[in-house]
């Protein structure tokens, strides 16, 4: 089966999908828009999404029903507070709402008070009534560190005997060497509540090479990979052979980001004190809230300043005009944890602007792997200038590398054949 045009012929217009996940679809933030990506060639009214944040809606078209941390808090004395059906406001455009994570911050405690919460408050008549109507056939469920959505997950699959597909997009199991007894009680938890899951489960998804080996030896169950999809950002690709070069970042701060970008806006400020003629600046858009203490940090008068954030449009506009888009990730041992098994949804954005890459970050973290052979990779903190001036001296290396992370897009993250073999893994067609 080679394109989604095949799959007219096997009644595609007749399945019913029922996504389960923490975050909401979406057009912009990193699980919601790798989903997203997948199954967007459904029609819209076969697909329903259970969430359990408290996001709104913003992609029209969806059916949702949404249960977050304080509608189980108030259902406790009113169960019809239990969640509802959630519509897409303001046009679309993206709501932010408080959670009570942020409210009261994330430690093991509160996680463990969550799921006593959870355990026997997420169940609701307007909830069951609202599956009932639509009777999924296949169920895709991106897992985490959320027990009760195992739950829920394999309630709704027993219930309507649904195909069941399974996508771990983060680590949250493997050992920490700082955790504490509650800690180590909920990871094994959470290992266990996998384990029983898989057992009903027809496809096991993860997101980067290095979880799908370790993930393995733990569950004894190969799995595949699902990595963004994403059309070519590139509009028309122009060579800058001005002496004034842009690097552009676009992404978060956490995990550490924060001091290698700081660090590379140091060196980027020592190579332009140095040059006599080539100087570079570094453009910094994120989301992220900032100190002053950290925007101080960050911003160099003439090598580096942050701008932000930006919508959709926009953002697409900066990249296409930077010279060098910069991917980072933190050597702290303690973020290397974290981040390890990640690939971000960056990363096949910036392959597909055919431009160069420079990332920065140990091996062995999935996105810094996957981005090797097709960017100047700078994988100690001490090469750092070394790699930024090898770049920035030649014209040759950043065509060459740009090239190459084209070629990587075209083979592992154009839709096509990709998504239709996800569709027909999903609903088990052959």
């Amino acid at each position: 089966m080679s394109s989604i045009e095949n799959l007219i012929g096997k009644d595609i217009d007749k399945k019913r999908l029922l996504v389960i996940s923490n975050n909401v679809l979406s057009t912009t933030k990193n699980n919601g828009k790798t989903v997203l990506s997948y199954i967007d060639v459904l029609p819209k009214n076969n697909v329903r999404q259970l969430y359990f944040s408290a996001e709104h809606p913003e992609v029209p078209g969806y059916e949702y029903f949404c249960i977050s941390d304080k509608n189980v808090i108030k259902g406790i004395l009113n169960p019809l507070a239990r969640g509802k059906r959630c519509l897409v406001r303001n046009g679309g455009k993206i709501e932010r709402t408080q959670s009570l994570k942020a409210t009261v911050g994330k430690n093991a405690l509160t996680r463990a008070i969550r799921e006593i919460l959870w355990m026997n408050g997420w169940k609701s008549r307007q909830l069951i009534n609202w599956l009932d109507e639509f009777k999924p056939m296949a169920v895709f469920f991106v897992a985490g560190d959320s027990i009760f959505a195992y739950s829920i997950y394999r309630f709704v699959l027993t219930r309507y005997d649904a195909i069941g597909s399974l996508y771990i997009t983060d680590d949250y199991i493997m050992p920490r060497k700082d955790n504490s007894f509650l800690d180590e009680f909920l990871r094994r938890k959470i290992i266990k509540n996998i384990d029983e899951s898989l057992k009903m489960t027809k496809n096991f998804y993860t997101i980067s090479t290095p979880m799908k080996i370790a993930y393995s030896d733990l569950f004894e169950r190969d799995s595949k990979l699902i990595v963004n999809m994403t059309e070519p950002l590139k509009t028309i690709r122009t060579i800058n052979k001005s002496k004034h070069l842009t690097l552009v970042y676009a992404g978060s701060l956490y995990y550490g980001r924060d001091k290698i970008l700081s660090r590379l806006a140091e060196e980027i400020n020592i190579y332009n004190g140095k040059s006599k003629t080539l100087k570079a600046f570094l453009k910094i858009y994120t989301n992220a809230k900032m100190s002053d203490d950290t925007k101080k940090k960050l911003e160099i008068d003439g090598s580096c300043g942050c701008f932000g954030s930006l919508n959709k449009e926009e953002l697409r506009i900066e990249l296409n005009n930077a010279d060098i888009l910069v991917f980072v990730e933190s050597f702290d041992l303690d973020q290397i944890e974290k981040t390890r098994f990640s690939l971000s949804t960056k990363v096949p954005e910036y392959l597909s602007l055919e431009k160069p890459i420079l990332a920065i970050g140990p091996r062995g973290i999935g996105s810094i792997e996957y981005l090797d052979g097709v960017s100047m990779l700078v994988d100690r903190d001490d090469l750092i200038y070394k790699g930024i001036a090898e770049l920035l001296d030649s014209q040759e290396i950043r065509d060459t590398l740009a090239k190459e992370a084209y070629k990587k897009y075209e083979k592992n993250h154009i839709k096509g054949i990709i998504q239709t073999e996800f569709i027909c893994d999903v609903f088990n067609i052959k």
